[in-house]
């Protein structure tokens, strides 16, 4: 009888313990989750003056509305993953991935934009020299004021 039920509690835990992992209502999907989450990193990390007058919270707001989502949800589903520490470790890491391809695509459109800047620059002292050089054999011939007469 003992036996029975002992291995009756064991199963009963069990049961009660994968009902646990079920997600509960209200939170979003893992990888929305991480979009949001991605974006408010981002936001949070925005300086006063990078904002000027638009107010953190808007911007916020913006992100929430562009995920079809809202504080109470992300606040929900945040604390839901977070309760795995490892599993959220391993969405940090995804994050920073995110993250680091993000920069590594504006570093090299910036880079790009700045080489064609570098080449127009380049051009454009071409030329100047050239219209420079052809500006002085203009005033070289006008100041070039030899006279011949003839003599009878």
């Amino acid at each position: 009888m003992k036996r029975v039920s002992v291995t009756a509690l064991l199963l009963s835990l069990l049961l009660i313990a994968s009902c646990g992992d079920s997600k509960p209502e209200g939170v979003m999907a893992e990888d929305r989750y991480i979009d949001v989450f991605t974006e408010l990193l981002v936001a949070n990390q925005l300086t006063d003056e990078q904002l000027g007058s638009v107010n953190r919270n808007y911007v916020h707001q913006q992100i929430f509305e562009k995920y079809d989502t809202d504080r109470e949800t992300f606040e929900t589903s945040h604390a839901y993953y977070q309760r795995n520490a490892e599993a959220q470790e391993n969405r940090l890491d995804i994050i920073e991935v995110k993250l680091e391809t993000e920069r590594d695509r504006i570093q090299e459109a910036f880079d790009e934009y700045r080489r064609q800047l570098q080449e127009e620059a380049e051009s454009d002292t071409l030329d100047i020299d050239e219209d420079a050089e052809l500006d002085l054999e203009i005033e070289d011939v006008e100041n070039d004021t030899t006279v011949t007469t003839q003599d009878d």
